[in-house]
């Protein structure tokens, strides 16, 4: 990791759930209150394939960055 990031899931074991990918970011009500009418314009309401569960680690900004400093070492 970097001095700009510091890990704050820890050890815990986290994971996103698998998804069937039908649902699309445009129809995730029980997420966002409110949608951009135009995100189906811009095609952010395809369908994709589906997912397995995915394993993720949480991370806290500690220090201002670009996004290049603050994205190097995560691989």
């Amino acid at each position: 990791m970097n001095d700009r990031l510091r890990l704050i899931s820890g050890n815990e074991r986290l994971a996103l759930s698998p998804t069937d990918g039908e649902e699309t970011l445009a129809r995730v009500t029980a997420v966002f209150s409110y949608m951009d009418s135009n995100f189906e314009h811009w095609n952010c309401n395809l369908v994709g394939p589906p997912t397995k569960e995915t394993p993720v680690e949480i991370y806290k900004m500690v220090r201002d960055s670009s996004f290049q400093e603050m994205l190097v070492g995560l691989e």
